[in-house]
């Protein structure tokens, strides 16, 4: 994986994620007296991730379209539905959350009004527990 990353990194200019990729490939492959564990690698894993996030950070948001004024309003039943999910992926910490609210922007945006963005940015930025916090409060 180390590989994999250090390559595509490098591809796209990220040359600091592409260094550090290169550095943990470096570490896992020189030979051990005993088998590395993850703890043996944190530190590298930690500043790849926080790369990764940096990185995400330079891609420009994805327009939007406008829910059109002549549609109709969405089911109160689908949007209660919608957001206990988002809250269950929440609870967990899991990163599909973030899958769920881009695979349901129009609906949310139209749901949550002026709070979407916070909320989006929150979970964009993995902080599944203050958004969980803030849609809690919204419902």
């Amino acid at each position: 994986m180390a590989h994999t990353i250090k390559g595509a990194a490098a591809t796209i200019g990220a040359d600091r994620l592409s260094e550090l990729a290169r550095l943990l490939e470096e570490k896992l492959r020189k030979p051990h007296v005993t088998p590395l564990h993850s703890d043996d690698i944190r530190a590298e894993m930690d500043e790849i991730s926080h790369a990764f996030i940096v990185l995400l950070g330079l891609v420009p948001p994805v327009a939007v379209a406008p829910v059109a004024s002549d549609s109709a309003p969405p089911n109160p039943e689908a949007i209660k539905k919608l957001l206990r999910e988002l809250d269950a992926r929440l609870e967990l910490s899991d990163t599909s959350a973030i899958t769920l609210l881009e695979e349901n922007t129009v609906l949310l945006r139209a749901a949550l009004g002026s709070s979407f963005d916070r909320l989006a940015n929150q979970i964009k930025d993995f902080e599944f527990d203050k958004a969980r916090k803030g849609l809690q409060t919204l419902h």
